[in-house]
């Protein structure tokens, strides 16, 4: 019987009936657990099972002769807490252990969180059953990629050690380099040096690495170490991908300021500007689409006014910030002269600009969303004019 079609909450009638229940368990479930005189509601854990049947088991039993079942199989486990209230565990079968909630308050919100935190294992291999809980965990994600089952098997104690001390801290998973080497990639590692140890915190998307070049035989178990630490106390230093930087050159004979990762934030600091930026990726077929338009608008107003920038980025291949998450391409922002400064990036809060992607349209924008409200039009009948004169001057010069 598949999972969908059995109640979202399984309440067994006998201890026999729970028992076959936790013993038929492979994976991670949760229990409600509650005395005979608890009258607390269930509400909560009725809606998070609503939510989450599809990932995870939920079971349900009220008595002390349960409670005393579930202590008799699990002898470690302390259920004293259980007997005049209810109370929230997630068992893992495959390590004999019973993981108890203790936040103060239960609701969905707090039993959520508990649930896709717990039913985690301490360290086990990313597939095809265990990717949504990893994605789901609202936790930092450490990976150690291997080659073959010999290296997987030397560091299963120490992960599944480090797992449980960093509990509700960091996860950590093994990723079998021959199978899943390119998602290297995408955490800013080489995919060719393995193994090789990686942190990505998802709430701001950065990614953390033992340094590849100095150990080409990979991380040793000191640096693992080291590494975690150093990222939970905030002294951890990012892996930037980044382009290189533009040079003076090349950047005087681009119409488009060109940001990379490593002049992005230094660009956008500078708040006496407007700056109009561009997110675009190089494969982008309507990307490639609005470029002359973009290096027109740039053109105008880098010669007409500089308290306006018109710049770009190719953010596939630049690690930058956005208080605004980018969800497509191209993307485009105005961070206005002296905008609101969102306290996530340190940086301007955007403006999204979502009208048609025409030059007469980014003009009227620049000027009704910039700081300096600078009208693009007269700049562009300045230069119009200008290049007529130069026309006539021509024109004169060839009838001498």
């Amino acid at each position: 019987m598949v999972r969908s079609s059995l109640p979202s909450v399984q309440v067994p009638e006998t201890v026999e009936e729970f028992l076959a229940l936790v013993e038929q368990q492979t994976k991670p479930f949760a229990i409600q657990l509650s005395g005979e005189d608890d009258e607390e509601s269930s509400d909560a854990y009725s809606k998070v099972a609503d939510a989450l049947r599809k990932d995870l088991t939920f079971v349900s039993v009220k008595g002390k002769e349960f409670i005393e079942a579930l202590v008799s199989k699990f002898v470690d486990f302390d259920a004293s807490s259980f007997a005049e209230k209810a109370g929230y565990v997630v068992v893992h079968p495959a390590e004999a252990s019973i993981i108890p909630f203790s936040g103060e308050e239960i609701n969905k919100d707090s039993l959520t969180a508990f649930f896709k935190t717990e039913v985690v294992p301490y360290f086990s291999d990313i597939n095809r059953d265990t990717y949504m809980l990893y994605m789901e965990a609202p936790l930092p994600l450490a990976y150690y990629f291997y080659k073959t089952p010999e290296q997987r098997e030397e560091v299963e104690e120490f992960f599944t050690k480090l797992g449980k001390t960093y509990r509700g801290k960091i996860n950590f998973a093994g990723l079998d380099a021959s199978l899943f080497g390119k998602h290297a990639e995408s955490l800013n590692m080489d995919p060719e040096i393995i193994p090789l140890f990686a942190i990505q915190d998802s709430a701001n998307n950065k990614k953390y690495g033992v340094d590849q070049a100095s150990n080409p035989d990979g991380p040793s178990i000191e640096q693992i170490k080291e590494l975690i630490e150093d990222f939970l106390e905030g002294k951890a230093s990012p892996i930037i991908k980044s382009e290189p930087l533009p040079t003076e050159e090349e950047q005087a004979a681009s119409p488009v300021y060109q940001l990379v990762a490593h002049n992005y934030e230094e660009l956008l600091k500078d708040t006496s500007k407007d700056i109009f930026v561009k997110y675009y990726a190089h494969w982008c077929g309507h990307c490639k689409k609005l470029a002359p338009t973009w290096d027109e608008l740039g053109d105008l107003y880098k010669s007409g006014n500089p308290d306006v920038i018109i710049a770009k980025i190719d953010h596939s291949k630049n690690d930058v910030e956005t208080s605004i998450p980018i969800e497509g391409y191209p993307t485009l922002f105005l961070y206005p002269a002296n905008g609101e400064i969102d306290e996530a990036t340190g940086l301007r809060k955007p403006v999204v600009f979502s009208g048609p992607r025409v030059l007469d349209a980014f003009i009227d924008f620049v000027k009704v969303e910039g700081g300096h409200g600078i009208d693009g039009h007269t700049l562009k009948k300045v230069e119009e004019e200008e290049e007529e004169e130069q026309e006539e001057e021509s024109i004169d010069h060839d009838e001498l």
